[in-house]
């Protein structure tokens, strides 16, 4: 399916089905799905599928999954993905974070700033329990499962 699927023109339905085909590839063998989407080229479907990346890495391995979030080209997606695995990463390693912010490209001042400010608020009320999810909404962190 996945080399079916790098073979056809880019539209909704095909970023749709490469999501869904990431996602589920990603859940049973990480590494060959990572490897499969690197070959993709630029554009919609990659992004997508580096957003699901983002949605299944990011608490087991924030570096790594920064390091792919950083490649979407779309730079409101991107800046998404990178928000999504700064707020994982500072559940378990908020300086980690910190610095990572800091280094990350692609990031606007504003974009940085915000960043910084959410991974200090999780230093200031760190989660109550290791590896527990964090959500922001309304400027507030929220802990759940």
């Amino acid at each position: 399916a996945a080399k079916m699927l790098s073979q056809l023109p880019q539209n909704k339905a095909l970023t749709d089905t490469t999501g869904t085909v990431a996602r589920n590839w990603l859940q049973t063998d990480s590494v060959a799905a990572s490897q499969w989407i690197n070959t993709l080229p630029p554009g919609d479907a990659r992004d997508t599928a580096v957003e699901q990346i983002v949605n299944t890495q990011a608490r087991n391995d924030p570096a790594a999954t920064m390091n792919w979030a950083t490649t979407i080209g779309n730079p409101d997606t991107r800046y998404s993905s990178i928000q999504r695995v700064t707020t994982q990463w500072a559940a378990t390693d908020p300086q980690a974070a910190m610095q990572a912010v800091q280094n990350v490209a692609n990031l606007t001042d504003e974009q940085r700033q915000k960043l910084t400010q959410a991974v200090q608020k999780i230093i200031d009320n760190p989660p109550p329990a290791p590896n527990v999810r964090i959500y922001r909404g309304n400027n507030n962190i929220y802990y759940g499962p």
